[in-house]
């Protein structure tokens, strides 16, 4: 081995990963290093050649005294010494002797004394830094359920040895005589042979930073293969990369800065070490074994409901695609608590695309066919999802084996989940709805009579019913009428039959809703089953809905309401409901519509709509003509804020036709709507880009100058503008629109402004040969007002700033903010910062130092969320100038807590070097601090970062909403930043905020976080007053409400294990 060896570059670089690893990390002494290589790679070279090989890569075992200095300022920085820091060079840990005697030897007293120069001194390269965890036990996962399941799918796939096709990228060679490199597909993989039967292949040292995968070769032999791994590992793009699989599926926005950290996350912390390693590797995809790593992975997200529905199915059709039907049959054998959510999803799959095969396999898990399921939102049984899929097959079987289909199980449940089976039947399975009756006599027809006229059956069997004592205005659980069911089939027969014969022309009465309510109790549920009412149509206006003029005449000629709408009418039925209101007389109905936009409903609800509103948004002329012969008043407004009357409407769709119409009935063709965003007729067509309503308007003399609404409102030019409507523009310039008119009160704009905003070059010149004025740059009275200059500065559009300064605007004009119109652009920094920052600064005066506080608070909030790179040089400008890292925006977050929501840890580490202080309290109403921040968001990367900077792992929730860490890593299911945070001595018991209920065991409980769960049971630290069965029984009842059957199940038989952290 003396001899020296001729050895190239590209050869030492290939094995220089492996030496760091011996040498550094395992802390070998050369020659054991050199004896290593030689029998592991066959690789020879002397002393000498080794010693100048690690001179230049720089790989230093014995720190320098420069190093030991920079290690003494940072522990004195962040309070730390010999016996309470976790310092590691590369991933070898400094023991507390080693450290105190480096320390001693080279920090001088004088050289700690000058310290206080130092503001933040910077972390040597390759040296980490961090306080010792104080309860380090937490950090290990072998108590898990799901890492439990996910240990023994793992083990299962290193102890297959099928036949070889099954790894599809075996390596084709007939022998290895020898050490060797290989490249498959992109990448080179060193090969080391040691004969025995595959997998028993011995390796001598852990190697946690490489890429380590056991080949069985063709000859029947081993082989180890390795390339460089670990946490900074990239996965490819390619269609055959299982973590690449993985990472798309539960991160798949590529633009996300910190997508396989994320993911990781979501693991516990020892699987996480060599997550990448197992489900990277090209030898077991697209094969069995791919699947079944991929599929165990499913498993352990489904336990801890981290899986979105369309992607589970995603997964779910490609594994059953290729037969692997057997796979899960094998699951089930294993009698996991894990399992329960995966069987859950599983059944959900099953039920929505009709695959009955599966029921036996789910019947092995032991699966509750009948029970509801909180797979995904909202809460469903699998006949509702069988139902709602229209999959006949496999309601038969479930109906067969008992489903229930009578009860509605939870009444907050969206619709259509929130109707018991039998009424989704009636209206998406009518042969199954039937199916039902025949099987059920004792089924009372008359509650469900509405489902019975749904379903389609004929006149005979209605009038049979109605003999039989059937009331025919009762309501279904929706409060839907047959008279609804009718009219939505279209039947026009069923409709004349049942008015006839009684039905009320405005589907309820007060009498029937009284029935219906007479047994509710807990005003939640009242309000729940408010919502829907306040949400269903009127007779009249579902005819109008379905296009139907001789129903909708039908109704009418039967004395059914044409000017009122379906809100109203339900509100008026809800104050007079006697029951409710004697038995709960502290309940206050909601008599607006806030509590429907509040709700997040959508603002153009039919319910809030007129009929004739409704038919002109529709653009049905035979409709409109129809409700205006029986009186329907043309001035009507909608409800709520959205106003809208039926001109607005037709003028938005722009149908001249019916516009003509309604102006001929009388419609004011210049009356402003004063709510949010309110608009007259010739506003709405040209917001929309329809140029020949708009000349229709102006011909029947709509005011071209008519002012806006006071918020948000735009005039004709200022909307045609905005939109981009460059011909538009012109025909209303040329008709003497005002180029100049005021913007609106709040949120309004300019003509030069909205021309700007749409980015088309040739519509700002047009606007500015019109006599635009770019020195308007304030209104009086106005507020959030982006004059012209402000949005091009946004818009990153260095051209238009200059030209407007070329016209004469000066930016140094003071506002009535308190800033001047320089001050004002810096917080609008966005596209193309570094361009529009210097244009400012070149003609810029600027006062105090708080503008620029402002400004780095804005910059960073908006580019941390765009796709667009973050420019440093713009923040360290900022800074320069006097920018205050630790204050806070108006609602609360500060500049740190940003970056770390969107895990940018080369931001995070700036801002910190900078002077941000990883402490700063959290906002009084919605703020985070950065290590609440980076744990909710699940970036483990900045919480290690975080937490070696001496971040508290127990600093109190803030705000209103606020969350602990701990609280937050709990109710996202990022278990490995649970650890991490209770390692380092997070309280498990923590309180919450104040309008907040949830403990973190109580939020995980909710969320479906099973693994979650134990750990924080195992770590709790019971306090005076506290057991831990109380504690238990609260978790599972929050866990019961939300149908986690899994968790319930954990939590009612929870024993703490007597090595367990506390």
């Amino acid at each position: 081995m003396d001899r020296e060896a001729i050895i190239s570059s590209q050869e030492w670089e290939l094995h220089k990963d492996v030496i760091y690893e011996f040498y550094i990390n395992q802390d070998l002494k050369l020659k054991d290093v050199r004896q290593q290589m030689h029998d592991w790679f066959a690789f020879t070279a002397s002393e000498s050649q080794y010693k100048r090989k690690l001179k230049q890569w720089g790989f230093e075992k014995y720190q320098k005294q420069s190093r030991w200095q920079a290690i003494g300022r940072c522990l004195k920085q962040r309070r730390l010494d010999h016996t309470s820091a976790d310092i590691r060079v590369g991933v070898r840990q400094l023991s507390p002797g080693k450290l105190q005697r480096g320390l001693r030897r080279h920090v001088l007293p004088s050289l700690q004394q000058s310290n206080h120069l130092v503001s933040r001194p910077l972390t040597p390269n390759g040296v980490c830094i961090r306080r010792a965890l104080p309860n380090p036990n937490a950090l290990s996962s072998s108590a898990l359920p799901g890492f439990q399941l996910l240990e023994r799918i793992r083990s299962m796939l290193l102890s297959h040895s099928g036949p070889s096709q099954h790894f599809t990228d075996a390596i084709e060679v007939s022998t290895v005589q020898g050490p060797g490199r290989v490249h498959t597909g992109s990448e080179d993989w060193q090969l080391a042979t040691n004969p025995g039967p595959f997998p028993n292949v011995e390796v001598p040292y852990s190697i946690p930073d490489l890429f380590i995968s056991r080949w069985r070769l063709l000859d029947g032999t081993t082989a180890l293969a390795y390339r460089p791994s670990g946490l900074d590992h990239t996965p490819s793009d390619t269609t055959s990369s299982v973590l690449g699989d993985l990472i798309r599926l539960i991160i798949p926005d590529p633009r996300d800065k910190a997508r396989l950290p994320r993911l990781l996350a979501v693991f516990p912390a020892h699987d996480s070490d060599h997550l990448p390693a197992d489900l990277d590797s090209r030898l077991c995809t697209p094969g069995l074994v791919g699947n079944l790593a991929l599929i165990g992975c499913v498993i352990y997200l489904c336990s801890n409901h981290l899986l979105e529905e369309r992607k589970f199915d995603t997964i779910m059709e490609s594994f059953l695609q290729t037969g692997n039907t057997f796979s899960l049959e094998s699951f089930g054998r294993m009698e996991s608590t894990s399992l329960r959510n995966f069987a859950e999803c599983l059944l959900i799959y099953a039920a929505k695309n009709d695959r009955h095969d599966l029921l036996g396999i789910l019947k092995r898990y032991g699966v509750d066919l009948d029970r509801p399921v909180h797979a995904y939102l909202p809460i469903r049984t699998a006949l509702q999802e069988a139902i709602i899929h229209r999959n006949k097959a496999f309601c038969k079987i479930l109906i067969e084996e008992g489903a229930d289909v009578k009860t509605q199980q939870f009444q907050d449940s969206d619709e259509p989940y929130g109707q018991p089976p039998i009424e989704l039947a009636a209206t998406y399975l009518p042969e199954t709805f039937r199916f039902i009756l025949e099987r059920t006599p004792e089924i009372d027809f008359n509650q469900f009579f509405p489902n019975v006229v749904c379903s389609g059956v004929d006149i005979d069997t209605v009038r049979g019913l109605l003999q039989r004592g059937a009331d025919i205005n009762t309501i279904d659980g929706s409060f839907r009428t047959a008279l609804h069911y009718a009219i939505k089939n279209e039947d026009v027969v069923m409709v004349q039959f049942l008015l006839d014969h009684g039905a009320y022309t405005e589907g309820t009465s007060t009498e029937v809703l009284e029935k219906a309510l007479v047994s509710i109790d807990d005003p939640t549920d009242f309000s729940s089953k408010e919502k829907v009412l306040l949400r269903v149509p009127t007779p009249l206006q579902q005819a109008v809905e379905v296009g139907s003029v001789e129903i909708c005449e039908m109704l009418l000629k039967s004395g059914a309401e044409v000017n009122s709408t379906p809100f109203e009418r339900s509100l008026r039925l809800l104050q007079d409901c006697e029951p409710y209101g004697r038995r709960h007389p502290d309940y206050t109905l909601p008599l607006s519509t806030d509590s429907l936009h509040s709700a997040k409903f959508d603002p153009l609800l039919h319910c809030l709509f007129p009929v004739l509103v409704f038919a002109a948004w529709e653009c049905d002329v035979k409709m409109v003509k129809l409700l205006l012969h029986y009186g329907a008043d043309v001035h009507q407004m909608s409800c709520g804020q959205w106003q809208s009357d039926a001109l607005k409407a037709a003028s938005w769709k722009g149908n001249i036709e019916v516009m003509s119409l309604l102006i001929d009935a009388g419609a004011d063709i210049n009356a402003t709507l004063m709510g949010p965003k309110g608009r007259t007729a010739l506003q709405c067509a040209a917001e929309r880009g329809h140029t020949a309503a708009t000349m229709f308007l102006l011909e029947r003399g709509a005011d071209i100058n008519a002012p806006c609404a006071e918020n948000g409102g735009r005039t004709a030019l200022q909307a045609a503008a905005e939109g981009g409507h460059e011909q538009l523009v012109d025909i209303l310039l040329r008709a003497g629109a005002d180029v100049n008119a005021c913007p609106a009160h709040v949120n309004g704009v300019t003509a030069l402004a909205a021309a700007i905003d749409s980015k088309c070059d040739s519509l700002f010149w047009r606007v500015i040969e019109a006599g635009a004025d770019p020195a308007i740059v304030e209104s009086e009275g106005r507020v959030d007002y982006d004059s012209p200059f402000m949005i091009a500065i946004r818009n990153g559009s260095a051209s238009i700033a200059r030209t407007l300064l070329d016209l004469g605007l000066n930016i140094n004009t003071p506002l009535s903010s308190g800033y001047s119109l320089a001050e004002q652009a810096l917080l609008c920094l966005s596209r193309n910062a570094k361009e529009m920052l210097d244009l400012i600064l070149e003609v810029g005066i600027f006062g105090d130092a708080s503008v620029f506080t402002s400004a780095l608070l804005q910059y960073v909030y908006v580019v941390v969320r765009q796709p667009y790179k973050t420019d440093y040089w713009v923040i360290q400008q900022l800074l320069d100038r006097g920018a205050d890292t630790n204050l806070r925006r108006r609602h609360g977050e500060s500049v740190l807590e940003e970056a770390c929501k969107v895990g940018d840890l080369k931001l995070v580490r700036y801002l910190v070097q900078r002077g941000a202080d990883v402490n700063l309290p959290a906002g009084p109403k919605y703020g985070f601090t950065a290590l609440q921040a980076a744990s909710f968001y699940g970036h483990i990367d900045v919480v290690e970062f975080l937490l070696g900077r001496g971040a508290d792992v127990n600093a109190p929730a803030g705000g209103r909403y606020g969350l602990t860490a701990l609280q937050a890593a709990a109710m996202q299911g990022c278990v490995r930043i649970a650890q991490l945070l209770i390692a380092a001595g997070a309280d498990v018991g923590a309180p919450p905020s104040p309008y907040r209920s949830q403990t973190a065991i109580k939020g995980a409980a909710e969320f479906g976080r099973l693994d979650m769960v134990k750990l924080l049971l195992d770590n709790y630290q019971i306090k005076e007053g506290e057991s831990l069965s109380d504690i238990c029984a609260e978790a599972a009842e929050v866990a019961r409400k939300e149908c986690h059957w899994a968790i319930v199940d954990l939590l009612e038989n929870y024993q703490r294990e007597s090595n367990s952290s506390p």
